[in-house]
């Protein structure tokens, strides 16, 4: 039983952190794409 609650917290905590650095990444090519734009042209 408290095995089970062990595994789901941390299956929670893997698919946060997966989406929490999926966001990071977005942000980051955002930030890039930006940059190419408005510094490079």
């Amino acid at each position: 039983m408290c095995e089970a609650i062990l595994n789901g917290h941390f299956v929670i905590g893997v698919e946060n952190a997966r989406r929490i650095n999926y966001n990071k990444s977005i942000w980051r090519n955002e930030l890039i794409n930006f940059y190419n734009k408005e510094i490079l042209q």
